[in-house]
């Protein structure tokens, strides 16, 4: 639908570790406690600018260790920002983590969302398992968010099972007034090859027009549509 929009954060915490920017960077220079990164955290999250500068020169941080640190609320906006996140790394790993959303762009470019997506690498979530990448979504004329998911490894190791996971709630209330429902009868299920997810994906959004899609990704030799018979 027209005038989505979605923005994509690369930190974030799961159980005690904090968003993998801070975490990373505690870890690996500065041996900051678990409540001074939480905190510094909140901050840069809430885009605190001046307590955020406050508070760093109570801690015993170089000046440029304090530069990385001010520089984090400002990390945000379209896909040009990432070539600016490259240059504030300090080590591979993240690298890799701007490098992994400069493909994840890349990937929604090919399907036509360039210009619905912005980023956020001081993004803080507000529950405490997720342990990768978070999202949110928007639409024009609400002033929250109607969207929000990430990925979350090790929640369902709780219940017994440790699988991967990434998953994303709609609030209802906010999106219901702003959607088109339109009754569509059929539903067919797509099914497709990793490799050839872009394409798929790209399929998915045609056959939507007219009806409802299940994605099903497998280890199938080519992209398959089952139930076309009945749309």
């Amino acid at each position: 639908t027209g005038g989505y929009g979605v923005y994509a954060a690369a930190g974030v915490y799961a159980g005690n570790r904090q968003c993998e920017f801070l975490s990373h960077s505690r870890e690996s220079f500065w041996g900051l406690s678990a409540d001074v990164t939480e905190l510094l955290a909140d901050l840069i999250d809430r885009k605190s600018l001046s307590e955020l500068k406050e508070y760093l020169h109570t801690l015993p941080l170089k000046d440029e260790d304090r530069e990385f640190f001010l520089q984090l609320p400002w990390l945000c906006g379209d896909a040009g920002m990432l070539k600016e996140a490259l240059n504030c790394c300090f080590d591979d790993r993240l690298r890799s983590i701007v490098e992994s959303l400069q493909e994840l762009y890349a990937q929604l470019k090919a399907l036509g969302y360039e210009n619905r997506i912005t980023f956020d690498l001081g993004k803080l979530p507000h529950l405490n398992y997720y342990s990768g990448i978070l999202f949110e979504g928007f639409v024009p004329g609400i002033g929250t968010s109607v969207l929000s998911g990430g990925r979350y490894d090790s929640l369902l190791e709780k219940f017994g099972e440790p699988l991967p996971a990434i998953g994303f709630s709609v609030k209802l209330d906010a999106v219901l007034p702003v959607l088109d429902l339109k009754q569509k009868e059929a539903t067919l299920t797509l099914c497709y090859p990793y490799a050839r997810k872009v394409e798929a994906l790209r399929k998915a959004r045609e056959l939507r027009k007219t009806a409802r899609v299940e994605l099903l990704c497998g280890e199938y030799d080519d992209i398959i549509v089952k139930g076309e018979k009945d749309a």
